[in-house]
């Protein structure tokens, strides 16, 4: 859109394709009358007919790069635009612990059940439960070979990043990488080793965020074009090192990154922080403060926890990751290769991300953050976004407005964000919804993808808060009110099955005893995994039987898609 942003004089709203806009009462041909959708304040505005946008999606460029505030040297622009990812991987003794691979009988009795299901000339290429193949096809065949053997957590790590470095290599050859490892020791391996001294200022943040931003400036991080072997031989030779510094070794790389937003620390664990900073139980807070400070600087934190029995541990972990809007997975250690490689084709596309969100004065926002509960307006800040990031609100008709009735209102997303060559962009999208009371046609109309995430999301929100059974009713509600309208065709049929395993899987976490003992809540989930596996299986078979009795066939392209669950 040419020209700048037009707001409202009294809300924040920016003028859009659905405002109305007639000529000036003051007679002055310059200038335009504007009724705000928001607040039907009238405004005149200097806008010519070509300014007006025409569509729902408008991109305005409010800053350029070389308007920016502060020039950054090219040597910072060019990391940032590169990407940079630190692996930050745990060599605690615990790393040396070897699981041990499933049973070849297990194994042949898993894949007979799903041939015997979905035919003999099925390929089921991902690690799906629910069809009954418990790990990756290729790693059945190699364990019917006999060339499987029992590998290391450590031994997972190394050669699940040793892959991703070979994929940049040839992929994005300008991408900068380095290596992180803590145990008792703390290394940094860039284009050399170098062992940090962190003993005496383990304990405060301030300076181990100082060891990290001194790191940066006598490391030197080179395009994995040039230093691609030397990472692959870092990575090759890394040792178990006693205890878990996780604390420490964190501060340090969110220090290291301060100056090249739009970065990401992958966190590869599997046991609790008992040395330093953020040790557990007893600093719990640290991970908030991190995360905070990590948004800020626009760096993304990413957790990878490896399955031990004892997971409940990474939970305080992984609140680093949900503040700087990074993803947190939970893994065997057969599932990390495929889990890193998603994390890097998810790359960061935005920094500085702010989001607005505006409604009509009849509507409010629902949400826990006292800032914004029962506003018509709220914002918050995402700091880097990836491709697949999600936002969800939820909102509902204010108490003095139930009995006003309007046949369509207005919504507004007003985003900020900053693209990798620094320039600054103002994305508006405008709507205008109509609405209903009739429940069929709402069913009819309902997107299930972002209902269900925002489900997820909110059951997730109420179990952390101890409502464990409020959280399993608030899924079940959003279950049946999907179910309704997955019978609409199999694109929906799709949807409501993507959202039910995720489901299932949110649910069989629920059921596990939050307070039991550690040992206790071990077996715990490993009998609730059993019980999980179970149900999925039974709930995907069920309702692919049931949409198929009750969805009218739209085409056989459809009935392909469908199947595949």
């Amino acid at each position: 859109m040419t020209g700048d942003a037009v707001s409202c004089c009294k809300c924040p709203a920016i003028l859009s394709h659905i405002s109305t806009v007639t000529p000036s009462s003051s007679g002055d041909t310059s200038k335009q009358t504007w009724m705000c959708d928001f607040c039907d304040t009238k405004s005149e505005v200097d806008v010519s007919d070509e300014e007006i946008p025409k569509e729902s999606q408008v991109d305005v460029l409010v800053e350029s790069s070389s308007e920016q505030g502060t020039e950054l040297p090219w040597r910072q622009i060019n990391l940032c635009q590169a990407g940079v990812v630190i692996y930050c991987i745990d060599v605690s003794s615990s790393m040396g612990i070897r699981p041990l691979c499933l049973s070849f009988k297990v194994m042949v009795s898993g894949f007979e059940q799903w041939q015997k299901q979905w035919g003999p000339q099925s390929e089921c290429k991902h690690s799906c439960v629910g069809c009954g193949v418990w790990i990756l096809s290729a790693e059945w065949f190699a364990l019917r070979r006999g060339t499987v053997e029992s590998v290391s957590r450590l031994d997972c790590i190394k050669q699940a990043v040793q892959r991703q470095i070979d994929f940049h290599e040839i992929e994005s050859p300008e991408k900068k990488a380095g290596l992180v490892s803590f145990g008792s020791v703390i290394k940094f391996m860039c284009d050399k080793d170098t062992k940090v001294e962190f003993t005496s200022a383990a304990s405060y943040l301030d300076r181990l965020l100082t060891i990290g931003k001194r790191l940066a400036v006598t490391e030197t991080m080179k395009p994995l074009s040039e230093n691609a072997e030397a990472l692959r031989g870092q990575i090759s030779n890394l040792r178990l090192a006693g205890s878990t510094a996780l604390g420490p070794a964190l501060a340090m790389c969110v220090g290291f990154l301060s100056k090249t937003p739009g970065s990401e620390i992958v966190l590869c664990t599997d046991g609790q922080p008992n040395q330093g900073i953020g040790s557990l139980p007893g600093d719990p807070e640290f991970y908030d403060k991190i995360g905070e400070i990590a948004q800020k600087q626009q760096t993304t934190i990413s957790v990878i926890g490896i399955q031990t029995g004892q997971e409940y541990e990474l939970e305080t972990v992984s609140k680093a990751a949900a503040i700087t809007g990074g993803t947190i997975n939970l893994l065997s250690p057969h599932e990390l290769s495929h889990k890193m490689r998603e994390l890097m084709q998810d790359a960061i596309i935005a920094t500085g991300v702010e989001v607005t969100a505006i409604l009509h004065p009849y509507l409010c926002f629902v949400s826990e953050k006292i800032e914004f509960n029962k506003k018509s307006i709220a914002s918050c800040s995402l700091g880097n976004v990836h491709k697949y990031t999600e936002l969800t609100f939820r909102f509902q008709k204010k108490e003095e407005f139930q009995n006003a009735e309007v046949s369509a209102l207005p919504f507004q997303i007003q985003v900020r964000y900053t693209t990798k060559d620094g320039r600054r962009f103002l994305r508006i999208l405008t709507e205008k919804r109509e609405t209903t009371s009739d429940r069929n046609q709402m069913e009819t109309n309902l997107n299930i993808p972002v209902v269900g995430a925002m489900a997820m999301k909110e059951s997730a929100a109420k179990a952390k808060a101890g409502n464990v059974l409020g959280a399993r009713l608030h899924l079940k509600s959003h279950h049946i009110m999907s179910v309704a309208s997955a019978t609409q065709d199999y694109d929906k049929g799709n949807e409501f099955l993507s959202f039910e395993r995720n489901a299932l899987e949110l649910e069989g976490e629920l059921m596990a005893p939050r307070a039991a003992a550690p040992s206790l809540r071990a077996a715990n989930l490993h009998k609730v995994g059993q019980e999980r596996r179970a149900a999925r299986m039974k709930g995907i078979v069920g309702m692919r039987e049931f949409l198929h009795s009750n969805c009218s066939p739209t085409s056989s392209q459809h009935q392909e898609k469908f199947y595949k669950y």
